[in-house]
């Protein structure tokens, strides 16, 4: 992994990986995009 984006929080580090958001996941999404990832959220949710 490559971290290419610093930022200072006061977040625990527990709460990093849902809380912080980079620039590049903040973009618009295609409907594409979207909908591929719709299914993989749903898939996953069914396997569990």
């Amino acid at each position: 992994m490559i971290i290419t984006q610093e930022s200072a929080t006061n977040l625990s580090i527990s709460d990093a990986d849902s809380e912080v958001l980079f620039e590049t996941e903040k973009m618009d999404l295609s409907v594409e995009e979207y909908e591929r990832l719709k299914a993989l959220v749903l898939k996953s949710a069914n396997d569990f």
